[in-house]
């Protein structure tokens, strides 16, 4: 039995580590194409519309997912319920942004909205994302993977077919829309074809309640997170201008892109650690726990200083000397990987302990320390200024564990993976399969 569970989480795994390994160089060769086409100021223009977005997606999302993945692997509601309720609430707030935005954009003139503009039609076809995560709760992100890869695939031909007819930067826009339209179609027809059943939206006014009442707290908090890491961008274009954006981006890039990858392992190990909570098996729960510590860090350590010393080769070789000014930012930058891989474990645990409201509270005080060290370091250090900000907020945002009582226990388990404690235990890997 544990063997076999291991092997279907391994295989699992495997699986989310090809999505993102398509992800990874899907983005690669498209921010080339891209970047080489535009050059820096359009980029950073384009850059700034995609980081909007990225910012509003939290909102729209409603910070469901991880309620979600926690509640489609405790199996205690419905899974086509849950689907169906959720796609309703995230349709009602897509329309709303999309409206919102269309005023926007008329009574600007940026460029930057309009090309948003577009984007935010997405948001209608991401409603239907809690599908991966459905999957993802059953050990299915086969489906996942499938998806993704088609969607990134056709956005990658259609880069490459804008290039060659050298069109302007609001056409790119319209493949990252399509993307999102083909990886929803795709998703829709995975869950049909493994459940032969229809996912249509539709509100359950009580699961609806329910689930807004619990993710409203996760809602806030990525919002307020991903504004903390879009407010920098804000900033290097009203100190320094477009163009430094452009340069600024293209450091954060890969780095950006590798950060999802924390994420996607650890809801691999999420469904265990579950089961162990809610089975009061506290012992197996906190070895386990202290185990995957100590893996999260070695992985975010390997992760660091790869990118780290590969930085300048990455810029130097993919891009033109117009970037050499990137190369810094990305070294910077790339201590984050250590960073979230810790983050990514600690936020599943705190909604596993019901302490969603932590999360916000963290969230909101990393957004203050970034936009004050911002304002201060931007004009003085440039684009590194920026990317000094984004690290020492999220490095205090972890040293704050260790303030509060309720989350202290938190602070412990990253010192004890730091000073790799757990490593040299003989049932370190058990602890990690179990």
């Amino acid at each position: 039995m544990l063997k076999n569970n291991m092997r279907e989480r391994a295989i699992n795994l495997l699986w989310l580590l090809i999505e993102q390994g398509g992800r990874v160089l899907s983005s690669l060769l498209i921010t080339l194409l891209v970047v080489n086409h535009l050059g820096a100021e359009d980029f950073g223009v384009l850059s700034l519309s995609l980081a909007i977005l990225t910012a509003l997606g939290a909102i729209v999302g409603l910070g469901m997912d991880p309620i979600l993945f926690k509640l489609f692997i405790s199996k205690k509601k419905d899974g086509k319920e849950l689907i169906e309720t959720s796609c309703f609430l995230r349709l009602v707030v897509s329309v709303i942004v999309i409206i919102s935005i269309t005023l926007l954009n008329i009574l600007s003139d940026e460029l930057y909205i309009d090309i948003l503009n577009v984007l935010v039609i997405g948001f209608l076809f991401d409603s239907f994302l809690s599908l991966k995560d459905y999957f993802g709760a059953h050990l299915k992100n086969k489906f996942y993977t499938y998806s993704t890869l088609v969607s990134l695939l056709t956005q990658l031909v259609l880069t490459y077919t804008f290039v060659e007819n050298e069109v302007g930067v609001i056409y790119f826009s319209f493949t990252y829309l399509l993307a999102k339209i083909i990886q929803a179609t795709s998703l829709y027809i995975c869950y049909f074809n493994l459940k032969h059943k229809t996912i249509l939206p539709r509100l359950n006014k009580k699961l609806a309640t329910s689930l807004l009442r619990s993710s409203f707290p996760m809602m806030l908090a990525a919002s307020i997170g991903l504004l903390y890491s879009l407010q920098d961008q804000f900033f290097i274009k009203y100190f320094l201008g477009e163009y430094e954006l452009g340069l600024y981006a293209v450091g954060i890039k890969m780095i950006l892109v590798l950060i999802v990858l924390p994420t996607l392992i650890s809801n691999v190990f999420y469904p265990s650690l579950v089961s162990k909570f809610h089975q009061e098996n506290s012992d197996a729960y906190i070895k386990q726990l202290e185990s995957i510590y100590t893996v999260f860090f070695i992985l975010g350590f390997v992760a660091f200083i790869s990118m780290f010393f590969a930085s300048e080769f990455i810029i130097t070789t993919l891009f033109s000397d117009e970037f050499l000014s990137s190369v810094d930012v990305m070294k910077i930058y790339s201590l984050l990987l250590i960073l979230t891989f810790f983050q990514s474990i600690n936020n599943k645990i705190l909604i596993l302990h019901n302490l969603e409201t932590i999360i916000f509270k963290r969230a909101l005080l990393a957004l203050s320390i970034n936009a004050v060290l911002n304002y201060l370091l931007i004009p003085r250090y440039g684009i590194n200024g920026a990317a000094y900000s984004t690290v020492i907020s999220e490095l205090f945002v972890l040293i704050s564990y260790a303030l509060i009582r309720e989350t202290r226990f938190i602070f412990i388990y990253q010192v004890k993976a730091v000073l790799l404690v757990s490593l040299f235990k003989s049932d370190f890997i058990r602890n990690l399969k179990t």
